[in-house]
């Protein structure tokens, strides 16, 4: 008997928007890449635009910090991460096979700097007794 796939949808803040400076539109699927050489965290997810862009989209103007582009010309570019909390989350359902294909995201709200973080959204890594929540931005 074959198994019923369902979506899930979970509400988040792509993190690094002021590295990165990509504004994709929500219209773009974008995808989580796993990132497991990351130096910093080996549960770490990249969000990207697709490479290659689907055809439909390909002209979808971004901005970024070079100016306004066509979607097709930032294939594959990192737009930021997925927060530390939940890339280790995301990471077991995987093992467990309760992910199965690509993981994907949409943009819902405004891509900017954060001024005041939510206080859940860091990680610190390697806190005593293991890895801990800690206020600030990712």
């Amino acid at each position: 008997m074959a198994r019923t796939l369902n979506p899930i949808r979970i509400r988040w803040s792509v993190k690094g928007y002021h590295q990165y400076r990509v504004k994709p539109g929500p219209e773009v699927l974008l995808e989580l890449v796993p990132e497991p050489n990351n130096p910093y965290d080996r549960h770490a997810i990249r969000v990207v635009i697709p490479d290659p862009v689907p055809v439909p989209m390909q002209n979808i103007m971004c901005e970024t910090r070079n100016g306004r582009q066509p979607l097709h010309r930032l294939a594959g570019h990192t737009v930021g991460h997925v927060p530390a909390n939940l890339c280790k989350a995301l990471g077991q359902l995987r093992e467990r096979g309760y992910l199965q294909g690509p993981v994907t995201a949409r943009a819902r709200g405004l891509a900017r700097q954060s001024e005041n973080p939510p206080v859940h959204a860091r990680y610190e890594r390697g806190a005593r007794g293991g890895m801990r929540d800690q206020p600030g931005g990712c």
